[in-house]
């Protein structure tokens, strides 16, 4: 039984939460990473791994580039954060580690991160990111890991028209870097519109895998009526 004690602290807990949005220039799977039970944010956007805390939702929308231009492509609510190496070694992540010769899941796999023991240097194991990514990566060491998250990818939804023009500001975010300031009133309505859309899981494949109409996300199901393969990039 919820008491009215539990129903303001939880209240209490979920004002001070941060939502942060920022748009995605590439969807391959990578960053972020929605498979095997768990959405994870390992690499790239490293202000918002440095920033973000236990509750905080993040979202990320398609590009002007793409048909669906700033359509929701996913939603997490982060409930945990680990470093590197916590991450690398955590039985829970051993398929997110990558297998750049495996299926498309393994292949796009964000585990790549963990310290070499004898002199501390990063090791980073053979993935979609290369030694140049390596000094931007590891500036800020954090993983964020949500349970609770959708993923729609090229079956990205529209978000409604109110949050693209809330007394003149857009929840999308228009420029390379991210939100997370917004009007009073503007997370709170658009946190409760995130939890009323489909329940957790995945709905798509990223926007960087071809299409593939035997895939098992082709039809999606929702509470809500919603209308070249090379090596896929990341969204840095």
């Amino acid at each position: 039984m919820v008491t009215a004690t539990d129903q303001s602290e939880l209240a209490e807990f979920e004002a001070m939460s941060k939502l942060y949005t920022y748009v995605l220039r590439y969807d391959s799977g990578f960053a972020p990473n929605p498979f095997h039970g768990f959405c994870t944010l390992a690499t790239c956007k490293p202000g918002i791994r440095r920033m973000a805390r236990d509750g905080d939702w993040i979202a990320g929308f398609s590009s002007k580039q793409r048909d669906t231009d700033r359509h929701l492509v996913y939603a997490m609510r982060v409930n945990e954060i680990k470093d590197f190496d916590k991450y690398y070694n955590d039985s829970r992540f051993k398929l997110k580690k990558p297998i750049i010769s495996g299926s498309s899941k393994r292949r796009c796999g964000d585990n790549i991160y963990h310290r070499d023991l004898d002199d501390g240097s990063w090791i980073q194991e053979p993935s979609y990111h290369n030694e140049t990514h390596i000094e931007r990566d590891t500036k800020f060491p954090a993983v964020l890991i949500a349970e609770d998250f959708v993923y729609y990818g090229h079956n990205a939804i529209e978000v409604p028209y109110k949050f693209r023009d809330w007394n003149g500001y857009d929840v999308c975010n228009l420029g390379r870097n991210y939100r997370c300031n917004f009007p009073d009133g503007l997370k709170e309505e658009f946190v409760r519109w995130l939890e009323y859309q489909t329940d957790n899981g995945v709905y798509g494949e990223p926007m960087e895998w071809p299409r593939n109409s035997c895939s098992p996300y082709s039809r999606m199901p929702s509470k809500l009526s919603k209308p070249v393969q090379s090596k896929p990039r990341c969204s840095c």
